[in-house]
């Protein structure tokens, strides 16, 4: 459907943009984009998937040109982030698989150069605690936690310390673990024995 037949569809352009409007807008984009990622039969093609989401963003500038004020960006990162991320997900392995070991391997060469430059344990510590792509990760699962009893918490950790096995051997220098109802990095025992106490 092109932009302003969408526009007339949804009449976007009467009146204020509710909620009810941008709530249909996001239905009838994610079917769109599912239909132009298929339409360019993606299959395991990042370069392809890319191409698809182009011509998705371009029909989605497309309705906002033609709504007085347009669409807040915000939406478009939201819908992104919710129709576009798993579709990518689902349909690019190959590159998610290689997008996990090149954060593994970013992770594991900080964690070397760390073990490298500290002269003490405390002090590897302290760089792996303020470490910012970390940091963002135990974020992440800390919001997780938060929302789980102490069963769940047990569960869930296993299979995130399990996610991170495939990390490019992140789990070889570190692990997450539970202390009170927060969750922390520890270091694997052996990796810091060089390290002064």
């Amino acid at each position: 459907m092109k932009p302003k037949d969408l526009v007339a569809k949804l009449e976007l352009d009467k009146g204020k943009l509710t909620k009810a409007k941008v709530t249909a807008l996001m239905s009838e984009m994610k079917r769109e984009a599912t239909e132009v990622i298929e339409s360019f039969k993606v299959n395991d093609d990042i370069g392809k998937f890319h191409q698809a989401v182009k011509v998705i963003r371009s029909k989605w500038d497309g309705v906002s040109n033609k709504i007085p004020y347009g669409i807040d960006e915000k939406q478009w990162n939201y819908f992104y982030a919710s129709v576009i991320v798993p579709l990518r997900d689902q349909l690019c392995p190959t590159y998610i698989k290689r997008k996990h070991e090149n954060i593994g391997k970013a992770i594991v060469y900080g964690l070397r150069g760390y073990l490298s430059k500290c002269k003490t344990k405390a002090e590897a510590i302290e760089k792996l605690e303020s470490d910012e792509q970390l940091c963002e990760i135990l974020s992440g699962v800390n919001q997780k936690m938060d929302k789980a009893n102490a069963e769940q918490r047990k569960a869930w950790l296993a299979s995130v310390n399990e996610m991170f096995a495939d990390y490019g051997k992140v789990t070889e220098y570190i692990h997450i673990v539970i202390e009170g109802d927060k969750a922390k990095w520890a270091w694997v025992d052996g990796k810091l024995d060089q390290l002064a106490d």
